[in-house]
């Protein structure tokens, strides 16, 4: 899974961590610039969206977000990190230039948030992995 990002928003380089209190996503928006949400939800937190930083492609596909008003969003982020099983420690990959990891944003009520999508991996040292897309705009 995704666990922290590195990212740029309003001139500024960022990261976000999951397990960090307050962490937020850039979403891309049609004019260039990015708006920051909320990054899933934990446990010690109010809300009625699903706790968790993460949505599988499969849970999307069999409907399961479907009550959340699901929307597809571009997390507009330059890396990530993953924690490796073999090593236990966090491997760091870059977002290529023109791609973008896939993000699910959440609706309930007033409440929003941001879920990194995730798909199998391609290795076996990696428990899943964030899906990244070709930004065709």
């Amino acid at each position: 899974m995704c666990h922290k990002v590195t990212f740029t928003h309003d001139s500024k380089e960022l990261s976000a961590q999951f397990r960090n209190k307050n962490p937020q996503l850039p979403i891309g928006l049609k004019n260039n610039k990015t708006m920051l949400v909320k990054w899933g939800r934990r446990k010690t937190e109010d809300g009625n969206l699903p706790i968790s930083g993460w949505a599988s492609l499969k849970s999307i596909e069999s409907g399961k977000w479907d009550m959340y008003f699901p929307k597809s969003v571009k997390l507009m982020v330059s890396d990530f990190s993953v924690k490796n099983n073999a090593t236990k420690k966090y491997d760091k990959f870059s977002v290529t230039y023109g791609n973008f990891i896939q993000g699910l944003l959440a609706r309930d009520g007033d409440e929003f948030r941001v879920y990194v999508v995730t798909i199998a991996p391609d290795n076996k040292d990696h428990i899943c992995w964030p899906r990244i897309l070709v930004d065709d705009k």
